[in-house]
């Protein structure tokens, strides 16, 4: 991205500088700050997903790439289980009216476990009864969502998609602490 200059479809002129401050890693894709990223705080982002398997499946990751759960700091832990629990909270809460009962927390460490990206990440997936049979069966969904060009079954969603969803999600967390930087 070194040099880069563009003009946005609002005349602006946006920068290489510019760009990198609205995109975030998330392992070897960058994300948008304003279409993908709901909530953050110093250590965590939460991010709404690509590829869904139900409604608000949500992803939490720390800001700093690391490919493995056990390579995170003890402060990095502690921000990202307590930024799912409360993530998970507020979208069972917000979902009680759809039906919601229940969030299922999932981390897929190393390739052998199901990880697809090279950046540690919870999976926060909230569960309607009977939304899955047998109840497990969510972790074969899980285990679709690969990026791989050979599938077909479900395609990935359109930034437009992934924005509304956002903006609807970012209003769960209107603290100070908790609002996109």
């Amino acid at each position: 991205m070194t040099g880069y200059t563009a003009k946005s479809c609002c005349g602006s002129v946006i920068t290489t500088s510019t760009l990198s401050a609205m995109l975030y890693r998330f392992g070897a894709f960058r994300i948008s700050r304003t279409t993908e990223v709901f909530y953050s705080t110093k250590l965590s982002l939460a991010i709404v997903n690509l590829r869904p398997i139900v409604s608000h499946h949500v992803l939490v990751l720390p800001r700093r790439c690391v490919a493995r759960f056990a390579d995170l700091t003890p402060a990095e832990v502690a921000d990202l289980w307590l930024s799912a629990q409360r993530i998970g909270s507020r979208l069972e809460k917000y979902g009680h009216s759809r039906g919601v009962r229940g969030i299922q927390f999932v981390i897929q460490d190393g390739v052998a476990a199901g990880q697809t990206v090279e950046h540690v990440h919870v999976h926060i997936v909230p569960r309607v009864p009977g939304d899955f049979v047998p109840n497990d069966a969510v972790y074969s969904e899980l285990e679709k969502q690969r990026f791989y060009v050979e599938e077909k079954n479900r395609s990935n969603r359109t930034p437009e998609e992934m924005q509304a969803e956002r903006d609807e999600l970012v209003r769960l967390f209107p603290e100070e602490e908790y609002q996109v930087l």
